[in-house]
Formats: structure tokens, sequence, C-alpha cells
């Protein structure tokens, strides 16, 4: 089973995907994430594992597209939207964006995100254009 549909099967599982979780549930050593961790407590603690949990978590991507050069287009499988008094968990991405009130905290983050961006590297012209190209690119 991939990375992905390990994630998955947790989530469907516990109706819930957090970093936390997702530890927890690898703990046992014949479970296929197990050896995605460093369980060496004199090499790291629970927090790290969270750490990595979330790494991995993150690091999964789905193709959902391809360019006209062949290029494939992907996004994040899941997503951790945040929102006053929600927990910070994560959802697959095509869940998210199928609810208004996910998609759009999803959306209000990106573009918080992108706000970021253009204020520690607005003063960067180039990289200004190259953000402003890649940002019409997205959305076309």
């Amino acid at each position: 089973m991939d990375l992905r549909s390990e994630l998955q099967t947790i989530y469907q599982q516990h109706e819930r995907l957090t970093p936390e979780l997702v530890v927890q549930v690898a703990a046992p050593p014949d479970h296929p994430l197990h050896e995605r961790f460093e369980w060496d407590d004199s090499k790291a603690g629970a927090a790290y594992r969270e750490s990595q949990a979330a790494d991995l978590i993150r690091s999964v991507r789905v193709v959902y597209a391809h360019g006209s050069d062949g290029e494939a287009k992907s996004a994040r499988a899941f997503v951790a939207p945040r929102a006053p008094g929600r927990p910070h968990e994560y959802v697959p991405t095509e869940e998210a964006l199928t609810d208004e009130f996910t998609r759009a905290i999803v959306l209000r983050e990106f573009q918080r995100a992108i706000a970021g961006l253009r204020r520690q590297y607005g003063h960067l012209q180039e990289y200004s254009a190259l953000l402003d190209a890649e940002v019409q690119q997205q959305s076309a």
C-alpha cells in the first residue's frame, strides 16, 4: 500500500487525520508506516515523531491534470484548514474543497500565504513578477 492509501485509511477509520494520530497508529512494529519514524527515544521524542508525521502528510501529492507540455500538475492530497475553535486536523483535499465553509478557509489561507510571500520577497522585483505569473497560471 502506498503512503497516500495508508493515510487515507487512517482518516477513514478515525474520521480525522492528525500527526499525533498517525504516530499512534504507526507505533506497532508491523505497521507499514512504522519504519518511516525514528523510534529511538535517545535520538527523538514524541514531538519529533509528530513533526515527521506532519511532514509525511504534507508530502503526499495527487496529480489532477497534465499540461499541454505533458507536465503533471499536482496538489497536496491532504490540507489542514485552520479556523478558530477547530483542531489542527488534515482532511483529503477533495473533501475540503467540496464543503463551502472548508473551501473558503483553504482559499483564505492560500491568499494569506501569497500575501506573506509578497511581504517577505516583494522587494525583489524579479521574484514579484515570477510570483504574479505563477498565480495567473495556477488560476487559469
